[in-house]
């Protein structure tokens, strides 16, 4: 049953992986990346109660940070700044959700990438993304707040780039 199930997985794989050869890597990469901005933005968090998200939030308003992660509370409340221009009395989640949902969308950019780089044949190369991109840490980007959205993604990149 293993082998039939391996070999049905092949050929799947096999299909579709043609589809990047056709419209080149890169681009397929890029329009992956934006296609599943959609799908983490629909399917957000709407509750932020686990960890310290309710914390976060109110950090991003007042622009008091806590020792242990400035640079991200710093960003984050630039970010939160910057909307707040835009469409003054906005939610500060909203802040967290859209930049959570936007490393999303760059972080399967960056695990394609990283797959592709890694992985010899295309079964290695599915494995390898499903395989991360089934971790845990996937529920960062569905508008999560939280501030390891961009830690993993600037880990990602520097690993893609290491490498």
């Amino acid at each position: 049953m293993n082998n039939l199930l391996l070999k049905l997985f092949d050929s799947l794989c096999g299909f579709v992986c043609q589809i990047p050869s056709r419209i080149g890597k890169l681009k397929f990469y890029l329009l992956a990346g934006i296609l599943s901005v959609p799908i983490f933005w629909l399917f957000k968090t709407k509750l932020f109660l686990l960890g310290d998200g309710y914390l976060k939030i109110s950090e991003v308003v007042s622009g008091r940070f806590t020792t242990t992660e400035p640079l991200d509370g710093i960003i984050h409340h630039q970010f939160y700044l910057f909307l707040n221009l835009l469409r003054p009395g906005m939610d500060p989640s909203f802040s967290y959700t859209i930049l959570s949902v936007l490393c999303g969308g760059i972080f399967v950019f960056l695990i394609l990438q990283l797959s592709d780089l890694l992985g010899e044949t295309t079964f290695d190369k599915i494995l390898i993304f499903s395989g991360l991109l089934t971790l845990g840490s996937i529920e960062l980007f569905f508008g999560y707040v939280e501030s390891y959205t961009i830690l993993l993604v600037s880990l990602t990149s520097f690993i893609l780039l290491s490498l």
